[in-house]
C-alpha cells in the first residue's frame, strides 16, 4: 500500500511540472514549461480571444488536473485480475494515462469554450 501511494504521489508530482506544457499542446495556446515561461506567452494575455480554456477558467484546469490524478490512482489503486500487472507496469501506465487524459478532458473542454472555432 504505501509502495503504491508513493508511486500515486509521483505520477501526480510528474503531471503537476508538465501539465502546463500539456495546455500548450492541446490548446496550442502559447503555454510551454515552467522553466521556459509558463503562461507568459499564453493567448489569455491578448486582448482578444480566444483565450486557452484553462488558463481563463481555472476551474476547467482544476477539473481536468482531478481527472488526471482520479485516472492515475485507478490505475495504481483499482482492482486487479488474477494475471494484474506489477506495481511497475501500473506506474507506467499511470504516467501514461497522464497526456491522454489530459489531452480528452481538454478536448471536450474545448469543445464546451467553443475554443478552436474562433
Amino acid at each position: 500500500m504505501r509502495k503504491k501511494a508513493l508511486a500515486l504521489a509521483a505520477t501526480i508530482g510528474v503531471s503537476s511540472i508538465f501539465f502546463i506544457d500539456v495546455c500548450g499542446l492541446v490548446f496550442g495556446c502559447g503555454c510551454r514549461s515552467l522553466w521556459a515561461g509558463a503562461a507568459v506567452a499564453c493567448n489569455i494575455h491578448h486582448a482578444a480571444g480566444p483565450h486557452c480554456p484553462w488558463c481563463a477558467h481555472p476551474a476547467a484546469g482544476a477539473v481536468a488536473f482531478a481527472a488526471i490524478a482520479l485516472v492515475q490512482g485507478l490505475i495504481l489503486f483499482g482492482p486487479a485480475p488474477q494475471r494484474a500487472p506489477g506495481l511497475p507496469r501500473r506506474f507506467a501506465l499511470a504516467l501514461l494515462s497522464f497526456p491522454v487524459t489530459a489531452g480528452l478532458v481538454g478536448t471536450i473542454q474545448g469543445i464546451l469554450w467553443d475554443y478552436w472555432s474562433r
